[in-house]
């Protein structure tokens, strides 16, 4: 049988078919005068193979080498001159060996880049208490976004000290089969993207974490020219460090949302993360479900660090989505602050509120006793 053949033996039959076309014997597809033998018979023949079904041999032994017999090596077979000669045209892309060449480069900057966000580090210029206000979802472009609280936190979070992170989806940026729920919003794309070069550049950030909506934008996102400046912009997940002149340094988680999720614990996701992963940050913090939470403990596994875990409510406080599917309303929390005070140890060296004015009370009255220290 030809599939149970070695590659070399069917290569053999080939060749000597071939021969047999170079000798003047015909393909299969020319009259035969009587007692001539096709060019297949003959070459099977000489390769010492004796068939009436030469053709279906002949497929199987193609099929097994995966090469085809040349019929125009047939002596009778019509050849025409070429009528011109093409131009050689030089590939416009890069050669083999180049292009791998610059794959290797581009992979070693893209694991540079990921190290590089693993627990990027901000360096403050000055010591002594500060706060990190971590923003829930603006949507600015919302109908139901609550602008006259937005607007007033704006102006609240550009106290001295004060640090922002955005836990994302700046603008509702609908794409696909969302799209039109434009027509539900006076705020048009392009004057969303005026609001988030707006926002951008009313609060002091320190980073500005990519939401769900922002991702639908992934490859062509104004964002990406919008956020350009001090604040790192990254996609759903920031891992960094704040560290202060006088050698306090704190480590923060903040996701839009993280992994797991249960009805009975809005914390769930966070306490996930905690538990099963490094257990480094004193803060894991996250937007996404417009609703808010503060818990505090200590895992007397991972060092006995106090953490705080808290989910930012955001600023969409009228939401018809959520009253058609009964998800009920908070009224508060849509920002949560933290203030952090390097001179404190244990639960007192972070404290996190979800009234930010309160938050910027305290954080004004432990920088005014920092001031009185240092003047003694």
């Amino acid at each position: 049988m030809a599939n149970q053949l070695t590659l070399e033996e069917c290569h053999r039959r080939i060749n000597l078919i071939e021969d047999a076309l170079r000798k003047g014997h015909k393909p299969p597809d020319q009259t035969l005068r009587a007692g001539e033998l096709s060019a297949i018979r003959v070459g099977l023949t000489a390769a010492g193979v004796s068939t009436t079904s030469s053709g279906d041999t002949l497929r199987r032994i193609e099929a097994r080498s995966g090469r085809k017999v040349d019929w125009t090596l047939w002596s009778g077979a019509k050849r025409t001159e070429p009528r011109y000669t093409a131009p050689l045209l030089p590939d416009p892309d890069l050669a083999p060996e180049e292009l791998i060449e610059r794959l290797v480069q581009d992979y070693g900057r893209r694991v540079e880049h990921k190290e590089a966000k693993k627990w990027m580090t901000f360096r403050l210029t000055a010591s002594g208490p500060y706060a990190l206000w971590f923003w829930g979802d603006p949507h600015l472009d919302d109908p139901g976004t609550n602008w006259p609280l937005l607007r007033a936190h704006v102006d609240l979070a550009n106290a001295e000290h004060v640090h922002g992170v955005c836990m994302g989806d700046i603008t509702n940026n609908w794409a696909g089969k969302l799209q039109h729920l434009y027509a539900e919003q006076s705020v048009t794309r392009t004057q969303a993207w005026k609001l988030a070069q707006w926002f951008f550049g009313a609060v002091p950030w320190v980073v500005l974490v990519k939401g769900n909506h922002d991702l639908w934008s992934a490859g062509s996102d104004p964002l990406d020219w919008i956020a350009r400046g001090p604040a790192a912009l990254v996609e759903w997940q920031a891992q960094f460090i704040i560290a202060t002149p006088d050698g306090h340094e704190i480590k923060i988680d903040a996701r839009h949302d993280f992994k797991g999720h249960s009805m009975w614990n809005e914390s769930h996701g966070m306490m996930r993360a905690q538990r099963f992963g490094s257990g480094e940050a004193q803060i894991y913090a996250a937007g996404h479900r417009h609703n808010w939470m503060l818990v505090a403990g200590e895992d007397p596994e991972k060092g006995n660090r106090p953490h705080w875990m808290l989910r930012a409510r955001g600023y969409k406080h009228i939401d018809d989505y959520a009253d058609r599917h009964q998800f009920g309303s908070q009224r508060h929390g849509s920002s949560i602050v933290a203030v952090i005070d390097p001179q404190r140890e244990g639960p007192a060296r972070v404290q996190c509120y979800a009234d930010p004015e309160e938050a910027i009370d305290i954080l004004k009255f432990k920088r005014r006793r920092h001031e009185q220290r240092k003047g003694k």
